[in-house]
């Protein structure tokens, strides 16, 4: 969202001002005083808070030289790292410090009736957003202020700022905190949340920086003693991964990740030993007979891409519904037309399966009675019960006189089939008399192995009694299971 702030910025010719803090010692700067602090206003229950109190009271540390060992000392600030509890409370007592600056400036104006919040933070890692210089100078001591009021305190050396004015970058503007210079992006560009921001506010130069890492790593594989087979292993499981974050979180176009592909593809021809000649997609397919277990960094370049773009379209968080970033990809290949592409073929496929949907035997009534051949459930209907025969299920309506008959066999897995015709055979009378009474009957056989294996036929009674989907695959597990 801050790359989304500043490109918005330099498109509509806004002013703007990012500052990003770099707290020093974050965990092991937090008092323990202020821990207890935050949990009495967020509301913790007091069991909690002593409980907490007494595990932070026990913290001991002391200092030993050749000559001289101090006695044991009460820290009293710092949160272990290996604690379970040390992400929670240390987001907890920054939030507290967020709460109350965050009122010493107003929303960031993006232009087009978009804002964002003055503050963005994940963790330490602490983002100022100010369309006004005042406000961000005045959101910096307010900052200062409570950082030296809970003992706490920014590094300026790491901290580093970036303004724009009507669109363009300033470097004469420059913040203090902790009463030193913070440094520009043009002197030293800065790293935030796995994204490098610079002075030219543009991702060319990792497009290129990118390329040029997936050739030096293919290089460096390929010189290395391993055999082939190890070297795709590499190649697969460790430098494609790694490609992956930049192209994901940087505006780098498909030519480009066509360019790292392309030498991809040359050296796994090399280390596999197959010829030149093989196709990029009989390597990559599939839905071929021989599929062999390799990934393309462009096809998992694009689904990086819109998984990232449904993410953003699909968000809960106010700040993203309404800006909506845009991600670039180049000419070539464009994520929201794909997305929107997708998503008209996903309409029509549903289209077509309602259209051909076919009618289930339940559908054409509404007064369906089942009855089974169990102590505990209602009898079967008289036309059945004056016959000898006893179907294990009768579905039957009396509006429409329609009789369905299950009857549920237990053979061993290699009499399937023998057992299914015996069966249809057994109810093939019962079936011919209720036809002649004017009933619609149907018997439908099923078939569950001794051992728990479920027959075809299961899956097609749950289907005409329309049990589709989920349901389905539920059910078909529950009679495996209970057999």
């Amino acid at each position: 969202m801050i790359w989304e702030a500043i490109q918005r910025a330099k498109s509509e010719k806004l002013n703007l001002d990012v500052v990003w803090l770099d707290l020093a010692n974050a965990y092991g700067s937090v008092p323990h005083e202020m821990i207890q602090l935050v949990l009495r206003m967020y509301h913790v229950p007091e069991d909690i808070q002593v409980m907490l109190d007494d595990y932070f009271s026990g913290f001991r540390m002391m200092f030993s030289t050749n000559d001289y060992t101090t006695n044991w000392i009460n820290p009293e600030v710092g949160i272990a790292m290996e604690c379970t509890l040390s992400s929670i409370l240390f987001v907890m007592a920054m939030e507290v410090i967020l709460k109350a600056a965050e009122g010493s400036a107003g929303p960031a104006n993006l232009g087009g009736g978009c804002s964002m919040p003055p503050l963005k933070t994940f963790m330490e890692d602490t983002a100022i957003i100010c369309s006004k210089e005042d406000e961000t100078r005045r959101m910096l001591t307010r900052l200062d202020v409570l950082m030296s009021w809970r003992r706490m305190e920014f590094k300026p050396k790491k901290s580093r700022s970036l303004s724009i004015r009507k669109g363009k970058f300033v470097e004469t503007i420059t913040f203090t905190v902790a009463e030193q210079q913070i440094p520009t992006v043009s002197q030293e560009p800065v790293k935030s949340l796995g994204r490098w921001y610079d002075s030219s506010m543009k991702d060319t130069r990792r497009g290129a920086e990118t390329l040029e890492l997936a050739s030096e790593s293919l290089l460096a594989i390929n010189k290395c003693g391993l055999q082939g087979k190890f070297k795709i292993w590499c190649l697969q499981f460790m430098l494609i991964p790694k490609l992956l974050w930049p192209l994901l979180v940087y505006d780098i176009c498909s030519t480009t990740v066509e360019a790292i592909e392309a030498k991809i593809n040359k050296y796994t021809r090399k280390w596999l030993g197959i010829p030149p000649s093989l196709s990029d997609v009989a390597m990559y397919c599939r839905k071929a007979k021989l599929k062999l277990p390799l990934k393309s960094i462009l096809e998992e370049y694009k689904c990086g891409k819109v998984r990232l773009l449904t993410m953003l379209e699909e968000s809960d968080d106010p700040v993203v519904k309404t800006v909506q970033p845009c991600l670039k990809t180049g000419r070539k290949w464009k994520v929201t037309e794909a997305v929107d592409e997708a998503k008209e073929c996903l309409k029509m496929k549903e289209s077509i399966t309602i259209n051909t949907h076919r009618k289930g035997l339940l559908d054409n009534c509404d007064d369906w009675v089942v009855s089974a051949d169990l102590p505990e459930w209602e009898r079967h209907p008289d036309v059945i019960r004056k016959t000898a025969l006893r179907p294990d299920i009768v579905i039957h309506s009396a509006s429409t006189q329609q009789i369905i008959m299950v009857e549920l066999t237990v053979p061993y897995e290699s009499r399937m089939e023998e057992a299914h015709a015996l069966k249809e055979g057994k109810y093939l009378d019962l079936t011919k008399e209720l036809k002649k009474d004017g009933y619609e009957a149907k018997v439908m056989t099923v078939e569950i192995g001794a051992r728990g294996f479920v027959g075809s036929s299961v899956y097609g009674l749950l289907s005409k009694l329309s049990i589709c989907g989920n349901k389905r695959t539920k059910a078909t597990k529950t009679t495996s299971r209970n057999s």
